[in-house]
């Protein structure tokens, strides 16, 4: 982004800079021919670089510990590696965002010229408003990938043959779905309640004072906001998994451009409410709206119930 940036040759006077562009195509030819080397000396589903394997004692009796039979305990151990990894993400994103807005915003305070402008336009204390549209909106997209990520594992399960193998056992596969739901909600809102934790402690570490309930609130609402997308990737999961991930990508794009053009195009609200990030609004300013948080979890649930008609009327695998 930083060579494209040194280029504009739109704006007059602007300019064209030869050297950036060699840079960003010296990136993308080096990077090819990285992918290149890799790929011819690495073995089909095996890593290129494959650590030397650790020795473990003979174990043929299974374990008695309860807790690897519980559903949802076990899908959450499981994946432990990559749940702790999206927190301390979250964790870390929500306190640089505090950071920018406090650098970005106080030289703006110190500008007599702007108080009308703040006064007018902004209600209340100018920094929840400032972290409510950069925070937030960044922490829809993430929440939303987050949930794109938890499809494309559900996928992957469905063409590999591992839901084919947990189905023997035997479970339901209603269960399958429904213990699907209850880890990615348990999931979202460890992540939710970290990054809102960090948010109000960095927030007030840098002196800006933020309103707990709607600090909480608005962490909250990310959770049934990650479940609406997680909802409709079960069912194209459970439809065609092969192109579950493409399709709930568009979805999450055409949510979110629904979201950014529909106020400016006067579209009318029932269109704008198809969005999920219209839906969640903004609870750090405006606190919750249950008619919203409704919608959300109506959606969420559609998405979900659907899924498990939808599965149980495909063959696993095709």
């Amino acid at each position: 982004f930083r060579y494209y940036d040194l280029n504009q040759p739109i704006v007059p006077g602007g300019a064209f800079d030869v050297g950036s562009v060699a840079v960003l195509l010296a990136i993308a030819l080096t990077a090819s021919a990285a992918a290149a080397f890799a790929f011819e000396r690495r073995d089909l589903g095996s890593p290129l670089i494959t650590p030397r394997a650790r020795t473990h004692s003979e174990v043929r009796v299974p374990s008695n510990l309860a807790v690897w039979r519980w559903p949802v305990a076990r899908e959450l151990y499981e994946r432990r590696t990559g749940f702790a990894v999206w927190s301390v993400g979250a964790l870390l994103l929500a306190v640089l965002f505090v950071w920018v807005t406090k650098v970005t915003v106080q030289p703006l305070l110190n500008i007599p010229a702007l108080f009308p402008y703040f006064g007018r336009f902004v209600r209340g204390n100018l920094y929840p408003n400032v972290l409510g549209y950069t925070w937030f909106n960044f922490a829809e997209l993430l929440f939303a990938a987050f949930a794109i990520v938890q499809v494309a594992r559900w996928s992957a399960e469905d063409v590999d043959g591992r839901l084919e193998l947990v189905l023997s056992q035997p479970r339901s596969r209603a269960g399958v779905v429904i213990e699907r739901m209850a880890t990615l909600v348990v999931a979202a809102t460890l992540v939710a309640a970290v990054s809102g934790v960090a948010l109000f402690y960095a927030s007030r570490a840098q002196g800006i004072e933020l309103d707990p309930q709607r600090v909480a609130s608005a962490s909250a609402m990310l959770v049934p906001l990650a479940v609406v997308f997680a909802g409709a990737g079960a069912l194209l999961a459970a439809w065609r998994p092969r192109a579950a991930v493409g399709m709930v990508g568009a979805v999450a794009f055409l949510g979110y451009l629904d979201a950014e053009v529909g106020p400016l195009l006067k579209w009318p609200l029932w269109v704008q409410d198809l969005s999920p990030f219209k839906l969640f609004g903004t609870p750090l300013v405006s606190g919750l709206d249950t008619r919203n948080l409704a919608l959300l979890i109506a959606i969420a649930l559609a998405g979900f119930g659907s899924s498990i008609l939808a599965m149980q009327k495909r063959d696993v695998g095709a």
